[in-house]
């Protein structure tokens, strides 16, 4: 038996009841032939009708253009189809408010999109656009857009609009802050810029053993056998052994390892010093994002989710709960005591501020999240 899709349309009758609609015939058949599949029984004409298009797998260049010509479609989804373009006359579907082409490989749209003025959802996650196509940017009722996974690296000044886009997806691209910053606010930049592919860029997927090369990192804690460094845009930071006395914006070259709580760290052969001077702010983190999920070969906290923040430099809050021979723990309210190591002696019940690298212990088999505290202060 041939293979097909689910190919389904539904219309609201005018009983208020949802009926299944027979299919435009010569749409149909355009439709079916281009992804590769068999074609309907023959229908009357019913294409004014057709609210509902859904496409999974097949092979296709292109939509067929009779597609642009069913008035009531609202609700069209392709998806893994291998389109590599889709019709100049998509913008005569003013209808549409949902429209999902992810898993394909399309690298631009069609001018006559910036006419969907009521498309509310747009999912382009998977394909291969390299700059995020600035029709999106004249779509007024956008509030969902999905480009996770393409190869963009640059973001049209017109972006700023996507900051009143309710959610916008764009991990996993080769997006620099400076381009997130034109489209998302900055805390969602910072995260989504931790999801960036950019070559060269965080080397903890690499194997232990491998050679590392890293330029303008920024030293932001020094502690008795290592020190904590940033990438210049404070994506992501690791611990380094070897660089006592290291300040400032360097250059350094090593290889990587992990330790034995899983926390990676590079064995710095040499280094350079490109500015002595150079300084990077903390990111504020709530205690529960301290550690994260995995990334790469980077373990992240036992059940954690989410950015991977192992080696970043961060500030947190929390209210003093307990303390120990050269540490205390604090808690933000989340039920996710965190321990910050310090000489600090401080009373149950404190509130504090704390500014330091994340990193990573081991206790009863679990592994969770300690600060070794840059900066401690006192709130209340």
């Amino acid at each position: 038996m041939k293979r097909f899709c689910f190919v389904f349309a539904l219309l609201l009758a005018a009983t208020c009841a949802f009926a299944y609609v027979p299919w435009e015939y010569d749409v149909l058949c355009d439709v079916y032939d281009t992804v590769g599949l068999f074609a309907p029984d023959d229908t009357d004409d019913a294409s004014e009708h057709v609210t509902m298009i859904s496409l999974y797998g097949g092979s296709a260049a292109s939509l067929p253009n009779s597609i642009c010509t069913l008035p009531a479609l609202s609700y069209l989804e392709v998806v893994d189809c291998g389109l590599t373009r889709l019709p100049a006359n998509m913008g005569n579907l003013t209808r549409l408010s949902f429209l999902s082409l992810s898993g394909n490989r399309l690298s631009d749209l069609p001018a006559s999109m910036a006419n969907l003025t009521n498309l509310s959802l747009l999912d382009l996650a998977r394909n291969d656009f390299e700059e995020l196509p600035g029709e999106i940017c004249s779509l007024t009722s956008l509030s969902y857009l999905d480009m996770r996974e393409n190869n963009l690296s640059r973001l049209p000044d017109g972006a700023s609009m996507l900051k009143n886009v309710g959610y916008v997806n764009l991990n996993a691209n080769r997006l620099l802050l400076t381009e997130l910053l034109k489209a998302l606010p900055e805390d969602k930049a910072r995260e989504q810029l931790t999801t960036q592919r950019i070559p060269g860029a965080n080397p903890k997927s690499s194997a232990d053993g491998a050679d590392v090369s890293l330029e303008n990192m920024i030293v932001f804690e020094s502690l008795s056998d290592c020190v904590y460094a940033v990438c210049g845009d404070s994506v992501w930071g690791i611990k380094v052994k070897g660089l006592r006395g290291a300040a400032g914006k360097i250059n350094l070259k090593g290889k990587i390892y992990t330790d034995n709580s899983g926390e990676r760290y590079i064995a710095a052969e040499s280094y350079e010093t490109v500015d002595a001077n150079a300084a990077v702010r903390p990111v504020y983190m709530k205690n529960a994002c301290l550690g994260g999920g995995d990334f790469g070969n980077q373990k992240g906290v036992s059940g954690g989710e989410g950015v991977n923040t192992v080696g970043g430099y961060v500030r947190t809050t929390g209210k003093v709960t307990g303390s120990g021979s050269g540490f205390f723990t604090i808690d933000d309210g989340s039920g996710n005591p965190v321990r910050v190591e310090s000489n600090l002696s401080l009373p149950t019940g404190f509130h504090v501020a704390v500014t330091g690298a994340v990193s990573l212990r081991v206790e009863g088999g679990k592994i969770l999240p300690v600060l070794p505290a840059k900066e401690v202060v006192l709130l209340r």
